[in-house]
């Protein structure tokens, strides 16, 4: 009977460290966006921009010779 009534205080009132961690992690994720690239000497914005200054910054990539 304890458990049960235990169980419906923590459904009822939540667990407080839940809303501190789910607040720290929506923070990360929204601070793990790049939303601008330096490409050749120019500022790149939008995600579809930087993909292709990324796809054309690796293609042209020579390996460094030892």
């Amino acid at each position: 009977m304890w458990r049960q009534k235990s169980r419906q205080v923590w459904c009822h009132m939540g667990d407080r460290n839940m809303c501190f961690f789910h607040l720290v992690a929506n923070f990360w994720r929204a601070k793990n966006h790049i939303l601008k690239v330096v490409h050749n000497g120019s500022v790149v914005e939008g995600l579809p921009v930087i993909k292709d200054a990324t796809i054309s910054f690796f293609s042209n990539c020579k390996p460094q010779e030892k």
